[in-house]
C-alpha cells in the first residue's frame, strides 16, 4: 500500500497519526464496520490499557472479523459486507 500525506509529513515514531490518502491499495485489505460497534470495541481497548496492556495485535482478513487482542486470542467484530 502506498500512502500520501497532504502536508508531506512522514509517519514515523514521533508523528504516528495523521490524515493520509491511499495512493495505491496494492495487496492491502479494507473492511467496513458499524461505527457504533467499533466504538464499543474501542472502549474495551481503553479498559485493557487501564488494566496494563501496552500493545494489542490487530488481525484483519477480507470479509472476516477484525480481531483485537493477542496473536492467538482476541475480541472479534464482524464486518459489514456490502453487496
Amino acid at each position: 500500500m502506498k500512502l500520501e500525506t497532504p502536508d508531506k509529513t512522514e509517519m514515523n515514531p514521533i508523528t504516528t497519526t495523521g490524515f493520509v490518502k491511499i495512493a495505491k491499495l496494492e495487496n492491502a485489505q479494507q473492511a467496513t464496520f458499524n461505527i457504533e460497534y467499533l466504538e464499543q470495541l474501542l472502549k474495551i481497548v481503553t479498559t485493557l490499557k487501564k488494566a496494563g496492556f501496552e500493545k494489542l495485535v490487530i488481525t484483519l482478513e477480507t470479509d472476516s472479523p477484525i480481531i483485537i487482542g493477542g496473536k492467538n486470542i482476541g475480541l472479534a467484530l464482524s464486518p459489514r459486507i456490502d453487496i
